[in-house]
């Protein structure tokens, strides 16, 4: 569903693919896949209707920018933003209301030795087809 919308934003921003390549997974990356690296998760869908039925769905959604160092893991971070980020209209199928940044995380990977930043989103999708 939506996940296909931010696949396609992600992996056509140019800026964030010389970066990653084609290092941008849904959900998880496999074990041992070369840093750096985003990772998506759709979190919530919240349907609204009205007496007429549906009329959208509220998501919120996460971008994981994960990278051997703290400089990098905040490039990758401001990069996933400015993709998304107040991003709309027909993306994959999927019509999309404006995109905007809800919060933001960072932490550290002890077992991997990497650098993690959680951007969180929120948007509204009024149509799949």
């Amino acid at each position: 569903m939506i996940g296909k919308a931010i696949s396609t934003i992600l992996s056509s921003y140019t800026n964030l693919t010389d970066i990653v390549s084609n290092r941008i997974y849904p959900i998880l990356a496999k074990a041992g896949t070369n840093l750096p690296l985003i990772e998506y998760t759709v979190d919530t869908i919240t349907p609204e209707y009205t007496k007429a039925g549906w009329i959208g769905d509220d998501v919120d959604f996460s971008v994981i920018s994960t990278a051997l160092s703290y400089k990098l893991a905040n490039e990758l971070a401001t990069e996933v933003r400015n993709a998304l980020e107040e991003t709309s209209g027909l993306q994959n199928g999927i019509t999309i209301q404006k995109i905007y940044m809800d919060g933001f995380t960072e932490d550290f990977d002890l077992d991997g030795d990497s650098y993690i930043i959680n951007l969180r989103f929120r948007t509204r999708v009024t149509a799949y087809s």
